[in-house]
């Protein structure tokens, strides 16, 4: 029962953490790129830490979801900044490397559409939508950070910050248990 508590209480410190990201995330969204990068290092330890204390299921699936409530967050602040460009006369500068996400979104979509027995395999489409929703974040990164491009020199210092933090975190988890099992 104690671990229980303690697990709920948990959620909840990770709940109010993603609600004070994005706040964060509204006011520098450039910081928001950090955010989803190094809580990606922190999110499997933190999910294994509530499953070992016993977290209700439903509380758990909440905390799950931290990161698609971010990248909306980014996503919607995109969508203005660039809305609001196009109303300033501001042109996109496509480069190739654009060209290249999309193509690579492409091919994610054409998976997608394409049944499994035509690439000789037997996966299904909850299968395929779970790989297409992980591979996806690639390019959607990609064009996120092109909008956000631009941080003032904080910006870019807190983010690196976050994401050597969240590893150091991480690695230093991770040795310990290596150490420990040895």
């Amino acid at each position: 029962m104690t671990t229980s508590v303690l697990g709920t209480g948990l959620a909840l410190v990770v709940l109010g953490s993603t609600i004070a990201a994005i706040y964060v995330v509204s006011r520098r969204p450039f910081i928001g790129l950090g955010v989803i990068v190094a809580g990606m290092a922190v999110h499997n330890f933190v999910l294994m830490l509530l499953l070992n204390l016993q977290t209700p299921g439903p509380l758990v699936r909440v905390v799950q979801g931290w990161k698609e409530l971010v990248l909306a967050a980014l996503v919607a602040l995109a969508v203005v900044r660039l809305l609001r460009a196009r109303t300033r006369g501001e042109r996109w500068r496509w480069i190739p490397t654009d060209w290249m996400a999309i193509a690579f979104t492409g091919i994610l979509l054409v998976y997608l559409a394409l049944p499994s027995s035509v690439l000789g395999g037997d996966t299904n489409l909850l299968q395929k939508l779970i790989a297409f929703r992980v591979d996806a974040l690639i390019p959607l990164l990609y064009f996120l950070g092109r909008v956000f491009a631009r941080p003032v020199e904080r910006d870019l210092s807190v983010t690196a910050w976050l994401i050597v933090g969240a590893g150091a975190f991480v690695g230093a988890f991770v040795f310990r248990a290596d150490r420990t099992l040895a």
